[in-house]
């Protein structure tokens, strides 16, 4: 089970990455034209500090200052500038790429009696396993939502308006899938 989170969780990483490669921290704090969507920079906070959460339920070292987590935690404000409390784009990417670190180590020598274990956080009662899960696909979900700050970055750059559907940064040298590859 956890080969396949860890697969997984390393695909995310080559999404994140298409998706903040050459981002400044400037570009990260660009507000979407649409009420109620959240800027790259919080959307990266709140992977990141999710990431963080993987690592309590492990055992592992988190990466993140406590108080930066808590700004990036379900239901928080969105970050509205370069305000203080929030985290450098730059910063929250290494940590994020310090966690995937942390968690190749830590997931493989997960007991079939760990991963097992019941863990109550919040409104949900899960296993460990079943959490690793729901985690992945948040962060997937998450990572989803970069496409559109993205483009928008890109777009600034040439002074042109990104519009929902637009399309720059789409394609990657990655070999990350298109929907015609699916």
């Amino acid at each position: 089970m956890t080969e396949g989170i860890l697969f997984n969780l390393d695909r995310n990483m080559i999404f994140l990455r298409e998706k903040t490669d050459g981002l400044t921290h400037a570009e990260s704090l660009l507000q979407a034209p649409v009420p109620g969507n959240n800027c790259l920079n919080w959307t990266v906070g709140h992977i990141a500090a999710f990431r963080d959460r993987m690592l309590q339920f492990v055992g592992a070292a988190t990466t993140l200052d406590p108080a930066i987590a808590e700004r990036y935690a379900p239901n928080s404000a969105p970050v509205l500038g370069d305000e203080p409390g929030i985290g450098r784009l730059d910063e929250l990417l290494r940590a994020i790429d310090l966690a995937q670190g942390r968690l190749h180590e830590a997931l493989p020598r997960l007991t079939p009696e760990r991963v097992a274990e019941v863990i109550s956080r919040g409104a949900f009662t899960m296993t460990l396993g079943q959490w690793l899960l729901f985690l992945m696909r948040h962060e997937a979900y998450h990572i989803g939502q970069l496409h559109f700050p993205y483009a928008q970055a890109i777009a600034a750059r040439d002074g042109t308006p990104a519009s929902p559907g637009d399309r720059r940064g789409a394609t990657s040298a990655t070999g990350a899938l298109e929907n015609s590859d699916l």
